[in-house]
């Protein structure tokens, strides 16, 4: 047996263990790997929300349930009980200027497929859905997987 049991697989269980989901819900999967782990680093400029937690495994779970939610940021020095969580809604690809040394803080990145911009026409991306690891929320009168298609206008007069 495999000693080595990725974070993905805990936090899904956890997860499973605190939250039901209406049967609607598409299933999300993130993966969360020690390569894109940076001590003493903090994602800047991009956090979506604050808590605090108990340990970096309940942050992480916050961002998975977070659907916007692409990396975190935990507070490792703290004169309290608990650990400041900042979730993000980038990672540092494209953002390599935001990611700034803070010896106090771990800066935890997702696996992303949104990183290449697979969305168009001001569509949001979110990692982790879907057959092909992210889904796009496409703006008003745009359809299609990645937002590329206008909505055909029906006009109809009576």
């Amino acid at each position: 047996i495999s000693t080595k049991i990725s974070s993905q697989v805990i936090a899904s269980l956890k997860l499973y263990s605190l939250l039901q989901y209406p049967s609607s819900e598409p299933c999300r999967n993130l993966e969360f790997t020690a390569t894109r782990r940076y001590k003493g680093k903090r994602l800047t400029n991009h956090v979506l929300r604050i808590a605090d937690v108990e340990d970096q495994e309940i942050c992480e779970m916050q961002c998975f349930i977070e659907n916007n939610c692409f990396s975190y940021n935990i507070m490792t020095r703290s004169d309290s009980d608990k650990q400041r969580c900042e979730l993000n809604n980038a990672t540092h690809e494209g953002h390599e200027r935001d990611l700034k040394t803070d010896t106090d803080y771990v800066y935890q990145a997702a696996e992303s497929r949104c990183s290449s911009s697979p969305c168009s026409n001001n569509a949001t991306c979110q990692t982790g859905f879907t057959e092909r690891e992210y889904r796009c929320l496409f703006p008003e009168g745009y359809t299609g997987l990645n937002c590329r298609k206008d909505r055909e206008k029906i006009l109809t007069i009576c």
